[in-house]
């Protein structure tokens, strides 16, 4: 979601990968992401969806659950349903 919301205008405009990625002491902003996915591996988390037994199947339903999940509109970007389904892909 950082990579998504990366390209909202007011993501930009306040500078806040920037600013996460100074305060991470990062040296810059795409390195956030590849922080974050670092700090899920190292607690032996799931590396993807399909580790923790979600199938392509089950894709409608989960974005059904995110259209009409009230924090969705709180995102800096709105995601279209298409996005979504490219998210829940690369998560796999």
């Amino acid at each position: 979601m950082i990579c998504f919301s990366a390209a909202a205008p007011s993501t930009q405009a306040e500078q806040r990968l920037q600013r996460m990625a100074l305060a991470l002491r990062l040296p810059g902003c795409d390195a956030a992401g590849l922080l974050l996915a670092a700090l899920n591996a190292r607690p032996s988390l799931p590396s993807g969806l399909r580790a923790m037994g979600v199938s392509e199947a089950q894709f409608a339903s989960v974005i059904n659950g995110a259209m009409a999940d009230h924090c969705h509109k709180n995102n800096p970007r709105l995601a279209s349903r298409g996005e979504c389904h490219t998210m829940l892909v690369r998560s796999m």
